[in-house]
């Protein structure tokens, strides 16, 4: 039985979960929880200065009908000659709190085939766990905890024994989307509610299937007989868009006739006929997803298998298969209930379950309860069920990391073939980029073929100076400075171009003999002061010159040195491997 109350009631929370106000003033009021994703609420209430004080953004909002819990995200405050003031309180349910998280690096969700497989998980339900964990309960970063937040397994078998399909999410995907894929995929539902610790309770659900065609479970059918339908709209179309025969060719193989597969029975004037030309080929190129215990990631590795003629016609056959069962007559019905003669939400049936829906001309529709309202305006109080034909369902759709969190059922690529097929648009023949990883992009990406390039920097092309277009000889890592030693012993020697003087030294107040004369020489800067540019010296007794200890006077000079020592010519750098795509 269930805990609901068969009143309703609605209580404002604050942030450590405190009942401070009852509402009983508003205008209107529409509470939807749902089964596979966050339900939502909005309020219209007086502005009162006592509603304003507790409708915060943050504090939460609480249903004597419902398990879930809301949250105040958004307040508008409204005015008109007519309407006068309102006060507009919305916001989604707890779930939504997954919509705060992201992930950082390409998340591959992998099921173990068997207990030899060190990697993967062991079911979707270890699959949840293992990013909610990463995310929200034990994260490496203490800061990204949520101390009051847990994971409950369901203990439920039809859950636990579910394989989860490999599915990659991207760097940054939003922790809401990846889970609303994941459930969305096995047609599941996920419920985050409050328990009595005041803990975040995160747990699986799946709906029982109530219909006709089982007898497990009790009966939930809407239908005249229960005189609790109001209304029903049962369409079956079987118009232009409704084949019933499938041709399915593939490829010229080995100049051998093309293989075609017949799907479907009908015959006569009820066979509707639709063709198919087969993208597929015998030899299936892929890019796999593999674990590297190298780098400690995922990787893609590039495969090619050639496939035998029983294999490709067993590819073509699912592919007719597909088109089949999208071009088939659907019968779907509309319906509008009345849940509380007979049947009694929470009690008889609840959110998720499949129920059955029948009209009075006798048609009949599985439907899964995928929300409940819960409405309170001028015009009364109603609470319903919100149905979806579980024909629209998919058995098994393929996975998509979709940033909206939707999944497609078409079944025409594969997660990592978009993948692969998005890396290969994103990296063009030219495309380059710089990595500290020194392998090879094929090697991880799986495609291309790429030119690694080394020893230079990049400069900007322009009209003068084209792409590709790498020239070395125009830089050095360094420079060795060039000079000429002009000491005493040189005479009329003149700088040549590219020789650079590195020392200007002025010649101080000496004496020196010359023919037993003595000469004086004042300080000052002479012919031998180089100031960058050529200049020769003149002869004038330079090479008589002599400098030495004469008449018991030290006039000692120390001849200058030009060396060639090499000097760096780089600024601060870090080294990165430089690689590019050439086909």
């Amino acid at each position: 039985m269930s805990d609901l109350l068969t009143s309703t009631d609605f209580y404002i929370l604050d942030q450590n979960f405190r009942k401070i106000h009852i509402l009983t003033q508003y205008e209107s009021l529409m509470w939807v929880d749902k089964y596979d994703e966050p339900g939502s609420i909005e309020i219209y209430a007086p502005p009162t200065a006592e509603i304003k004080e507790v409708a915060v953004v943050g504090n939460y909002i609480q249903s004597t009908k419902s398990h879930h819990l809301m949250v105040i995200e958004k307040l508008v405050t409204t005015a008109s000659p007519s309407d006068g003031a309102r006060l507009i309180i919305s916001g989604r349910s707890l779930e939504s709190i997954l919509d705060r998280r992201v992930i950082f690096t390409q998340t591959y969700f992998h099921t173990k085939q068997d207990s030899s497989e060190t990697e993967g998980v062991d079911n979707l339900e270890d699959a949840v766990r293992q990013l909610l964990d990463a995310t929200f309960i034990k994260p490496e970063n203490e800061d990204r905890k949520v101390n009051n937040f847990i994971f409950e397994y369901t203990g439920d078998s039809e859950i636990s024994s579910i394989n989860l399909e490999d599915m990659v999410f991207s760097k940054g995907e939003n922790v809401l989307n990846i889970v609303n894929t994941i459930v969305k995929s096995q047609n599941l539902g996920y419920q985050i509610t409050l328990n009595s610790s005041n803990q975040f309770v995160f747990k699986l659900i799946k709906g029982k299937d109530r219909s006709a065609d089982q007898t497990a479970n009790p009966l939930v059918e809407f239908s005249p007989v229960f005189n609790n339908i109001k209304e029903t709209k049962y369409t079956v179309d079987s118009g232009a868009n409704y084949k019933n025969y499938i041709y399915t060719e593939g490829e010229v193989y080995k100049n051998a006739s093309p293989k075609i597969i017949e799907t479907g029975s009908a015959t006569g004037i009820d066979r509707r006929e639709y063709y198919i030309t087969s993208d597929s080929t015998h030899k299936n190129e892929s890019s796999n997803l593999t674990w590297d215990s190298a780098t400690s990631q995922w990787i893609f590795k590039k495969e090619t298998k050639t496939l035998t003629d029983s294999e490709y016609e067993d590819v073509l056959k699912e592919e007719g298969e597909k088109s089949y069962k999208s071009y088939s007559a659907k019968g779907t019905m509309e319906s509008e209930v009345e849940p509380r003669l007979q049947f009694t939400y929470g009690d008889d049936f609840t959110i998720g379950d499949i129920v059955q829906i029948r009209d009075a001309a006798g048609n009949a529709s599985k439907s899964r309860v995928v929300e409940f309202i819960i409405s309170h305006s001028a015009s009364g109080y109603e609470e319903y069920p919100t149905f979806k034909d579980i024909g629209e369902e998919t058995e098994s759709p393929s996975q998509t990391t979709a940033s909206s969190g939707e999944y497609s059922d078409e079944g025409k690529m594969t997660n990592e073939q978009i993948i692969f097929s998005a890396l290969q648009a994103m990296m063009p023949v030219g495309y380059s980029f710089w990595t500290t990883d020194s392998r090879n992009p094929a090697e991880y990406y799986g495609f291309g073929t790429w030119k690694q390039h080394s020893g230079y920097v990049l400069r900007a092309a322009s009209s003068g100076v084209t792409a590709n277009n790498a020239v070395k000889d125009g830089g050095e890592d360094t420079i060795t400075p060039k000079g000429k030693n002009s000491g005493g012993s040189v005479s009329n020697h003149t700088l040549t171009a590219g020789e650079i003087p590195i020392i200007k030294f002025r010649i101080p107040h000496v004496q020196y003999y010359d023919n037993c004369a003595v000469q004086n020489i004042s300080e000052s800067y002479s012919a031998m002061s180089w100031e960058g540019q050529a200049r020769q010296i003149a002869n004038n007794g330079w090479h008589n010159m002599s400098f030495g200890n004469n008449q018991g006077h030290n006039h000692g000079f120390t001849q200058p040195t030009f060396t060639g020592t090499a000097q760096t010519n780089m600024q601060s750098y870090k080294n990165y491997y430089f690689w590019e795509r050439i086909e």
